[in-house]
């Protein structure tokens, strides 16, 4: 998933991301902290929040790596207070 999402195949990596939890399989916060850094890389907030809020329901812990994401992420555009 890093590897989609740093050459711009978000989707790509959304995908990949989201095929073992269509064979039952349980995403840890690593993969959902990636998933995370490559929606922040373009800027897409939206999402990257959308995602945090699911790895939470989950009962997963975020990490320091999930929250410096979110936190590069809004530091990219312009919104540090937000960071």
């Amino acid at each position: 998933m890093n590897g989609y999402s740093n050459v711009g195949g978000i989707d790509r990596a959304e995908k990949a991301f989201r095929e073992p939890g269509e064979r039952g399989l349980v995403a840890n916060v690593y993969l959902y902290t990636a998933m995370i850094n490559g929606y922040c890389r373009p800027g897409k907030m939206k999402q990257a929040f959308a995602l945090f809020d699911e790895c939470v329901e989950k009962g997963l812990k975020p990490n320091e790596q999930t929250y410096g994401a979110l936190i590069n992420g809004l530091a990219k555009l312009g919104q540090m207070y937000a960071a």
